[in-house]
Formats: structure tokens, sequence, C-alpha cells
């Protein structure tokens, strides 16, 4: 690629590709902050998609990172495109991306019509069927419009407004999961009808849990829903560990000891949640004693805009000078804003230095603040306002005492969240397949998403052939065969007792022929992956469909359009989803938080269909 300032012909992915290099941002964030789809993203960076001349998509990706410029890269960008004087940003973006060299499609012309009256229509069906739900579920645990409004403090007679579809209800009004919350209560005490239970899946379930079932159960197959799963899930398979930082040397005096007074500052107007931020983290690393840094997150709101990369980067060092970050999510039933706060933690995460708690009821004294806390020494509160916002605002102090009282407030917010997820890596591989084999043998159906064919689907004869086929020997070779063994048992054995799908890429005959498909590796083995030859990968093919004919609750499914091609998903129903990143760094993710792993495994369903 072209070096900065030379822009001659480049294509427009070439030249999107350059400005996400410059900005250090990802597919996911540009996309939110342009307000399209993830995918269409990826589509336009790895040029299988083209926008035209003038498109929406042209113009919310320009958009998007205007947005995402802080001053420092605003240059750089103006630099990059060549940009003329008295232009703005996106005018000078736009041309460059409008420009011949980008190989743009041509516009076409397209006859103007009025706009379908499709939404009222849309809303009222939805209303009606959001309605209809409702009456059923309250017949069915025999609960009265009086009962349901005392619990969401309304009036009786617009419970029975909405029961009669008088009253307009949607999948995402705010009342909605407050009378999933009352239902779940019920649940507990009250038989569900058998064919609504098969549906929500209802197990042992905790309050959380049931309401979050109840919640997707209304908004079955919300659209907008599975894009931001979606997305997400490309969030992670994205997500790169940050490089670590050196440790810096203090650039001030250590401040130890409680009740001294440093410093008090309020930061207010565009830009001073980053200046606060920076204010903390600086005094965090001018101490030599590594400390325990406590952060309140309401939402991500306040981690948007340019600060989403001095945030990452300034994170890494206080980790790099031997501090551990604890993190504390405030996460409610909203899919956008429960992935949406999650999301620019995740590089932080694969640090393995971060540890993860969410809360679903808002706490009332922090309710809409960031809080951050640096044990015997400094503060940071912040409203989740966007960082470049004139009315955005930020308060920093650094007292050992203040310190002490917030750690208290937030140590006790601890006492009552529960671990967001499991973080595992090479260091904890074997706690990763204890929890696996764990899950794998309780009730509920196993769906599994692998770019790469199982080892455990191998016969014994086969992996024996092939081991020895491929010069794997010595050390690596009892590794092989351990993770071989070990995997193999764990299948077969989870085949009498539950239904397994396994999804895989749709390989085409070309590619078997010409031996390009790739053989998996198990993550203890350092070496390079192998290459199935053409009859080592047509016996692997027959000994699975062998192992479908002899087992009826065991299940192929092969994608011609496959989702994630370096990440392993493992589905187990009503009990846990594994997210498993194969490329560097090696990190998998269980999540914990109910709602999420029900959003999640009914997306991976999908696929099954």
């Amino acid at each position: 690629m072209e070096r900065e300032g030379d822009t001659t012909t480049m294509l427009f992915n070439e030249k999107l590709s350059a400005v996400k290099e410059l900005l250090k941002t990802t597919n996911v964030a540009l996309a939110r902050a342009a307000g399209i789809d993830a995918s269409c993203v990826c589509r336009c960076v790895n040029g299988s998609y083209v926008p035209s001349k003038n498109s929406r998509i042209l113009s919310c990706i320009t958009n998007g990172i205007v947005k995402l410029a802080d001053k420092k890269r605003t240059a750089a960008l103006y630099g990059l495109c060549g940009g003329e004087a008295g232009r703005t940003l996106r005018e000078a973006l736009f041309a460059w991306f409008s420009a011949e060299d980008s190989g743009l499609k041509k516009e076409r012309t397209v006859r103007k019509r009025s706009a379908p009256p499709l939404d009222k229509k849309t809303k009222r069906a939805e209303s009606a069927l959001l309605a209809a739900k409702l009456n059923f579920l309250m017949e069915q645990l025999e609960v009265s419009n009086a009962a349901l409004a005392r619990y969401v403090n309304v009036d009786a007679s617009a419970i029975s407004r909405y029961r009669a579809g008088k009253r307009s209800l949607s999948s995402h009004a705010e009342i909605l999961p407050e009378f999933c919350r009352y239902f779940a209560f019920l649940s507990r005490s009250q038989r569900l009808p058998e064919p609504l239970a098969a549906e929500l899946r209802f197990l042992q379930e905790d309050e959380e849990s049931a309401a979050a079932k109840f919640l997707e159960w209304f908004r079955k197959d919300d659209a907008s829903h599975l894009a931001l799963t979606r997305g997400f899930l490309d969030g992670i398979a994205e997500a790169a560990e940050i490089p670590q930082a050196e440790r810096r040397t203090p650039r001030g005096r250590a401040v130890e000891g409680k009740g001294l007074s440093v410093a008090e500052e309020m930061f207010l107007g565009g830009g001073s949640v980053e200046r606060a931020f920076a204010r903390f983290a600086e005094s965090a690393l001018d101490s030599e004693k590594g400390r325990t840094i406590y952060f309140y997150a309401a939402d991500s709101g306040g981690l948007g805009g340019g600060f989403a990369g001095l945030w990452s980067s300034l994170a890494s060092e206080l980790i790099a000078a031997g501090n551990r970050i604890k993190v504390i999510h405030q996460l409610d039933f909203n899919v956008d804003g429960m992935f949406r706060a999650v999301e620019p933690w995740l590089p932080l995460y694969l640090s393995g230095q971060v540890e993860p708690f969410y809360l679903t009821k808002p706490h009332r004294s922090l309710m809409n603040e960031f809080v951050g806390v640096a044990e015997e020494l400094s503060t940071i509160y912040f409203s989740n306002a966007d960082n470049d916002s004139p009315k955005a605002a930020a308060f920093f102090t650094q007292n050992g005492d203040k310190a002490a009282v917030v750690k208290g407030r937030i140590a006790q917010l601890l006492a009552s969240a529960k671990p967001l997820l499991e973080i595992y890596t090479r260091d904890n591989l074997e706690k990763l397949y204890g929890d696996l084999d764990r899950h794998l043998h309780a009730d509920g159906d196993i769906v599994k998403v692998m770019p790469l064919l199982s080892l455990e689907t191998m016969p014994e004869h086969l992996a024996e052939k092939i081991f020895d086929a491929h010069g794997i020997t010595g050390n690596e070779r009892a590794l092989f065969d351990r993770y071989y063994r070990e995997r193999r048992a764990t299948f077969l054995s989870s085949l009498r007792e539950v239904n397994v799908t396994e999804i895989y890429p749709r390989f085409s005959e070309e590619e078997a022929a010409a031996g390009k498909i790739t053989m998996r590796r198990p993550w203890l083995s350092e070496g390079e992956h192998s290459l199935y030859s053409p009859a080592e990968y047509r016996e692997h093919m027959e000994a699975m469909a062998a192992l479908e004919r002899e087992h009826a609750n065991y299940r192929r499914v092969f994608l011609r359009d496959f989702p994630f091609k370096n990440m392993d998903i493992i589905s187990k129903q009503g009990q846990a989803v594994y997210v498993i990143k194969n490329g560097a760094p090696m990190t998998a993710f269980s999540f914990l938080h109910s709602h999420m792993n029900y959003v999640l495994e009914r997306y991976i369903e999908r696929f099954t269909r």
C-alpha cells in the first residue's frame, strides 16, 4: 500500500483500509459510528462490495469516519486524502472516495416513488402480536390487570388497553421488560404450559434468566437483534490484544498515604472526558505501587468516538505497570446497550488482567455515571455524555480519603454483582476443557459452529495415520494423542445423551482435490496448521457421514456462506455459549450473563434451520 500522502491509484477498499489503520479502529466500531451493519463495512474493506457514487452507504461511512476522528487524526486524514483548504473533512473524504481511481459503481437512475405505507401497518401488526402474547401469558398464569399494573406501577386501565390493542405496544417499549420480570417472578411458583416451557427452554431458571427468556419470546426473531448479535460476534473475531505497553518511569513523585490532596480538577466541554481520564491514568502510572483499579460503567457511552483509542492505550499501560482492573457493567434487557457496553473492553479482556462483572438493576447514586477509583489514590467521575459533546463534564480528584469512600461504594456493588464472563487462555486451557466437558454432559442440545473439521469426529485409525503422515512426533505427538483421545471420548459420550449439530463451511471439490483444506490443531500445539491430502479429507468426511447414519442425534450442516472464519462457537442449550478465538492471541470466552447467553444461543441456532 502507498505511503501516506501518495494517494494515487488506490481502490475504494484500499482507501478505507488506510483510513481504518490511521484511526486504529475496527470494522464494528466504524459500522456503529456510521449507523450501518458491520458486515457491510467488512465487505467494503475486503473489496467484495463496492458502493456507488453518492450512495447512502458511502455517505454513512464518510460520516462515521468523521465521528471517529479526534483533533490529532483529523490533520492526518486531511493529509491522507489530499484535502484542499476551505473544505471540511467530510467534503475532503467524500471527494477522495468518489474519485475515479476508487472504482465506485456508477450512479443508477432510480425512479422516484412515494414511500410505501408499510411502517404503520407493520407497527400495528407487531402491537397486535405482542398484545396476543400478553393475553396468552396472563390467562395461562391467571394474572389480573390490577396485579400486573401494581407491579409495573401503572393504572389497571393501561394494562387493559394494551391487551385490547387500543394502546400500542412495541418490542422495544420500556414497559415490556417490566412485564417479563413479573412473569419470571410468577414462574418460580406456577407451572408454565408445557408447549411454552419447551419453547422458552425453561430448566432451573433464576428470575433474571427467566425474565430474559420471556423478553426474547416476545421479541422473537427481531431483525435488529440479529444484526446486533452478528456485529458483536464479528467484534470478538476482530478483537486483537492491545500491544503490551512498556512500564513507564514515574513522571512525578509517588503519591502514597491517605488524606493527601494533590489535585482536584473539573473538565467541561468537548474532550473533557478524555482529558480527565488521562489525568486519572497518569496519577496511577506516576505511583510505583501496583493497585487494583475499579470501574463502574453504567454503559459504554463515555467510551465512544475518538476517546475509545485513548482509553484502550492508557488502560493497557495501567495493566503493564502491574495494576489489575475490575469493572462492573450495568446491563439491562436492552440488547444494543448490552453489546455496546462490553465491546470496547474486548481487547482488554484478552490480556487476562481484567475481571468483568455485571449488575442488572441500576444503583441509584451511580446510575448515570462512569466511576473509576485507584486504591488509596485517585478518583474519576464522568457522565455518559459523548466525549465530543459541548455538554460533556468530568471530575478528577487525587485524594486518598475520597478514593477510599468511592472504593467502599464500588465494593458494595461488587458484593451483589455477578461475573460477566469466564476468560480462558493457554495458561488455563485445562479449565476450558473441564468446563466444556461439564456442560456437554448436562441436559440440552449442543450446536457447534466451526470453520475446521473437528478432530473428535475422526476415527482412531485415521487419526493415527494422519499424525504419522504429517510428522507429528515427540512431545507434540503426546499432546495430540492426549487431546484427541480426551475430546473423542467426550464427544462419543455426549452422543449417547443429547443432540449434537455441527456446522461447517461447504468446501469445494476443487479445494479438496488440490489439498487446500486445513486440518485442525489443538491449542496445546505451537506448530503450523497442516493441510489434508485429498484422500485424508475424503476419509474424514466419510467417517463423519457414518457417524450421522449410526447416531440419529448427530447432524452435520454445511454452509456456503460461513459466518466466522477463525472462531469456534459452541452453544449448550440453556447452559452456556463458548466463543473460541483460534488466532493470536488464542483466547476463549464463556458468557455468564443469562440474557446475553440466550440471545447468542438463539442466533447460533438460526444456522441449523
